[in-house]
């Protein structure tokens, strides 16, 4: 995530500078500016340039300086208002597809405030469809249907959530029982639909099912359905020679706490080349049953992305390349993923993690 705070008195001021040390840190987070300065003219010029916008100040000057540049839940940024004491943390704007309900808890944290969340569905409890669909970097491809689903979840009406695959992952996760029923490893999802569902009162489901794919996911309530496209979620690992496969296993489980996610969620391993023969590395990938890929180091020289967050001079030394795990994991995610975990040392284990787009 890239963060701008926006602050206009000395005493936002400086909450932006704490918080921005403090969020530095954490390796979710890939990039904070702070502005001090003129907030219309500061928004307009950043406004599609962040994934998240923090305001220290009254929300009404914020309000009135977005009236302009709001378009959609999928594409703004996740707002957030602080008042100029700290006192609470407000989110404002995409809570939840855009991620600002998630980082006014981490905010608020920071600076021992007060969380404002006001969507419906985290309020009562439960997880929207959008919502889920954030946490497990999911791609919804209907948005305008978001309402309604989220409004049969707060009348206590149960979505089903059918898929082909493993959706293990979920099982870990209370909240999704509330509202949700799981139905995974179907072997034909087409036959499945219409002896199970109403979905054969919707004449455009017969042309709907035929084009989806074998990964894709389908959420249903009575005769309404949304298609979903998991992202690909790729761990890179860089390491140092004999490192033990628990102690891998240990850092991968440790990755997934911090992204809020169980390890089943991963989609696969990345490594250089150079460690193809890392025992750990091989047997962390067996235990978890996450396909390994071996990325070339050629591959990795010739890789250029502005994604890339770190560099290491021993790396560079020792086998001609800046890094390993973040350019591994972006090369297997794909063309313009990106990272979502930036390289964080695990006593002697490097991890980073890419989603596709």
């Amino acid at each position: 995530m890239k963060i701008a705070i926006i602050s206009v008195s000395i005493c936002g001021k400086k909450i932006a500078q704490k918080l921005c040390k403090k969020l530095e840190q954490d390796p979710t987070i890939m990039y904070v500016k702070i502005f001090h300065q003129d907030t219309k003219n500061t928004l307009n010029s950043i406004f599609s340039q962040y994934d998240a916008i923090i305001c220290i100040m009254a929300t009404g000057i914020i309000i009135r300086s977005l009236s302009d540049l709001i378009k959609s839940k999928t594409s703004d940024p996740a707002i957030l208002a602080i008042d100029d004491k700290g006192i609470n943390v407000i989110s404002l704007l995409s809570g939840h597809l855009g991620g600002a309900n998630n980082l006014t808890l981490k905010v608020s944290i920071i600076l021992n405030s007060n969380p404002v969340i006001t969507t419906s569905t985290d309020i009562n409890g439960l997880i929207g469809i959008d919502e889920l669909a954030r946490k497990y970097q999911w791609k919804l491809m209907d948005t305008e249907k978001i309402l309604n689903f989220n409004r049969f979840i707060l009348n206590g009406e149960k979505i089903q959530i059918l898929s082909q695959n493993s959706l293990k992952y979920l099982a870990y996760d209370n909240k999704i029982k509330k509202s949700y029923l799981i139905v995974d490893n179907i072997f034909n999802i087409f036959e499945y639909v219409f002896n199970n569902t109403v979905l054969s009162e919707n004449e455009n489901i017969n042309k709907i099912l035929l084009k989806m794919e074998k990964n894709d996911i389908l959420a249903v309530h009575n005769s309404d359905f949304l298609i979903i496209k998991p992202k690909k979620l790729v761990i890179g690992i860089g390491s140092r020679k004999g490192i033990s496969k628990n102690r891998i296993i240990n850092s991968i489980n440790e990755t997934a706490k911090i992204l809020n996610f169980n390890v089943d969620r991963f989609d696969y391993m990345a490594t250089a080349e150079v460690k193809k023969n890392e025992e750990g590395i091989l047997d962390a990938s067996v235990q978890l049953k996450i396909p390994l890929e071996i990325i070339s180091m050629k591959h990795i020289k010739n890789f250029e992305s502005d994604q890339i967050h770190s560099s290491s001079s021993f790396v560079n030394k020792t086998f001609g390349v800046k890094g390993i795990c973040e350019p591994v994991s972006l090369i297997k995610a794909g063309n313009n993923s990106k990272l979502i975990f930036k390289k964080t040392a695990f006593n002697g284990i490097t991890i980073a993690v890419s989603v596709s787009i």
